[in-house]
């Protein structure tokens, strides 16, 4: 038998969670990164399209999390849709995370 409604939108829940995570993470790294490279591209130690690729890349990272956070709250709220009040302390963990995250 496979997996039910619920199970799936568990597991979807779950991954879009982490991969929200994951982004807010690059970006906190790739602001590092550009500020390096800002340093190394004034004083001429790299070529100003490495810098201006890594600002390229921090603005279209940027841009990911609004639509992750978006799709957490409709995941969510599918999931709710279907609990029908049968509660497990897992679940009330991910849908608490979930709306502390669409929160902030």
């Amino acid at each position: 038998m496979g997996p039910t409604e619920r199970e799936i939108k568990l597991l979807s829940l779950k991954g879009i969670l982490k991969l929200r995570a994951e982004y807010v993470s690059e970006v906190s790294k790739i602001e590092d990164l550009v500020k390096e490279l800002k340093i190394k591209s004034e004083n001429h130690e790299i070529k100003e399209q490495e810098y201006t690729d890594a600002v390229i890349i921090l603005k279209e990272t940027k841009e990911l999390i609004p639509l992750a956070t978006e799709k957490v709250k409709e995941m969510a709220e599918d999931l709710r849709s279907i609990v029908n009040g049968d509660h497990t302390e897992a679940l009330d963990r991910l849908l608490s995370e979930a709306d502390e995250v669409c929160s902030l």
